[in-house]
């Protein structure tokens, strides 16, 4: 072996000597490259709910179209399924939801429906039937039908679609926009 007799002789010493002179920081700095890459890399959240098919993956300031829809849906399902007995709650939980800016005219809204409720003896429900989530827009659409029964139990039903943008910031989702109308989801171009 040509290596053990380098070694053994006092130039192999210095020739191995030499190199680990010039190996040896060029590898700290490398370590030290790579441990401040990762140490100012962001960690990926990645979340799978026992009620979603995959895994979604959330961001400091960003979120995949699983999470998105996932988020859409649990909003709308819980804003509106409104009875007078758990609108407080409702608009308590509602406010950490929705970002600061539409949060007041959500609110003003919801509380109209619960006025509504109250007077007239009514129930209002929504079943979800579908979701869909436009990458052009960022949007996420929301549609279903929409059940109203009064006093006499005679249903009144809609397809009802809402159309929200839900947005990540420092991990903590907020719905920044959200839109509701009648009939099958509308692209507006």
């Amino acid at each position: 072996m040509l290596l053990s007799k380098l070694q053994n002789t006092w130039s192999g010493v210095r020739a191995e000597n030499t190199l680990f002179r010039f190996s040896i920081p060029i590898m700290s700095v490398a370590l030290l490259i790579a441990v401040i890459a990762l140490a100012s890399k962001d960690p990926v959240v990645v979340v799978q709910p026992p009620n979603m098919n995959g895994a979604s993956e959330l961001r400091v300031n960003a979120a995949n179209q699983k999470f998105k829809q996932a988020y859409a849906l649990y909003t709308v399902s819980m804003m509106s399924n409104v009875t007078p007995g758990n609108a407080p709650f409702l608009v308590d939980t509602l406010s950490d939801i929705f970002a600061p800016r539409i949060y007041n005219e959500v609110k003003a809204g919801i509380m109209d429906q619960v006025d509504l409720i109250t007077e007239d003896g009514l129930s209002i429900s929504f079943s979800p039937r579908g979701s869909d989530y436009w990458p052009d827009t960022d949007r996420v659409v929301v549609y279903g039908t929409r059940t109203v029964r009064g006093r006499d139990e005679q249903a009144l039903t809609n397809d009802v679609v809402y159309e929200l943008t839900v947005t990540i910031q420092n991990y903590l989702p907020q719905v920044t926009f959200i839109e509701t109308y009648e009939g099958t989801p509308r692209r507006e171009s």
